[in-house]
């Protein structure tokens, strides 16, 4: 609860009283944003391949888990992202549409 009020207190900004370079700062970091959500996706997706990879090319037991443990690893690298997306994402609307 504590911490919920400092982080609305950290981001309670007055729109009325921001200038043009705060609405561009806000700006550059919602694309900011959306770079780290596709540098998420693009890990969990090169992981996936691997995954894959280490499979269909291989044919041991061993590179089989790995693969699998790979897999896991991807889901969880784009789940973690989109949350993050979402996350910085409301904080980021709580500055300017408020």
């Amino acid at each position: 609860m504590i911490e919920k009020e400092k982080t609305e207190k950290i981001y309670n900004f007055n729109k009325d009283k921001m200038i043009l370079r705060d609405f561009l700062a806000a700006d550059r970091t919602h694309l900011a944003n959306e770079r780290t959500l596709l540098a998420y996706m693009r890990t969990g997706l090169g992981t996936f391949a691997l995954a894959i990879s280490l499979i269909k090319l291989f044919d041991t037991n061993f590179t089989y888990v790995l693969g699998i443990i790979f897999i896991a690893l991807s889901v969880i690298s784009i789940i973690l992202g989109i949350y993050r997306y979402k996350k910085i994402n409301k904080k980021i609307e709580n500055v300017l549409y408020k």
